[in-house]
């Protein structure tokens, strides 16, 4: 995964160079990348695509003058399935390191709960899923297909795709900045998260949202974000008679202030 990303001018070292172990690619304007061979801890060959190499970072400064670096170290490659073949593909927002996530369709789940009488009463609960359908309008001058919900419908938003997440990861999905501002929507259970068994073909993605207004959402619009981190290691939970520590004081005990 992209690690960090350092800027050489002129002669200038490189920081961070000596602790980099895998492979660093430079990037020189609109010119082919250069891989760097850093099994060594001091970078010391170059090899550019068109297989010319240069003698050491130093030279490298030289002839860029102003270099890009980018250290990409242990790389994961991630499997996705695309359930529908017409929703734009999944990459890396420009700024930061969240990916956008898009509608594909959209249920409304109503869940139904009841109580019974008598000394021991009997309890049921009950949901339906009834799929949104889609309408043909005009947005911003173009021809949109798009779902139309009302005020406290909680909604099932399909992101059009299942995921192969790499062993010993997870994901978290969360709204985007925009979400309540442009569609009335809150994610009730955010962030949303998904581990790394769930990752068979049926297995799709969903963004659970709470309508607060009156509202639609377009097709392939983007409406959350995720990201992936390592999961939380194995413990083992040791029950005690005292913790020993003192007491910092319940919720909202530290005040507004």
């Amino acid at each position: 995964m992209l690690r960090d990303i350092y800027y050489c001018v002129g002669k200038q070292k490189l920081r961070g160079i000596s602790d980099m172990d895998d492979k660093i690619k430079f990037f020189k304007g609109f010119k082919e990348p250069y891989l760097f061979d850093t099994n060594n801890p001091i970078v010391d060959k170059c090899k550019s695509i068109n297989e010319v190499f240069i003698d050491n970072v130093n030279n490298v400064a030289n002839q860029l003058n102003h270099i890009k670096v980018e250290v990409c170290l242990n790389m994961e490659n991630i499997n996705i399935l695309y359930k529908n073949k017409e929703m734009s593909k999944l990459e890396k927002i420009e700024r930061g390191d969240w990916v956008d996530l898009r509608c594909n369709s959209v249920s409304v789940v109503t869940t139904r709960f009841a109580i019974g009488v008598g000394e021991i009463p009997i309890l049921t609960r009950t949901s339906e899923r009834r799929e949104l359908p889609f309408e043909t309008g005009i947005f911003e001058g173009e021809e949109v297909q798009f779902v139309r919900y009302d005020k406290g419908d909680y909604l099932l938003i399909n992101l059009g795709f299942a995921m192969e997440l790499p062993e010993g990861y997870e994901a978290y999905v969360i709204p985007r900045g925009s979400t309540l501002k442009n569609y009335g929507l809150i994610q009730p259970n955010s962030p949303g998260v998904v581990d790394n068994t769930f990752c068979g073909d049926d297995d799709v993605w969903f963004m659970p949202a709470l309508a607060q207004k009156d509202g639609f959402m377009i097709f392939n619009e983007r409406i959350c974000q995720f990201r992936i981190q390592k999961k939380m290691p194995e413990s083992n939970f040791n029950p005690v008679e005292e913790l020993g520590n003192e007491n910092r004081g319940s919720y909202s005990s530290t005040g507004t202030k």
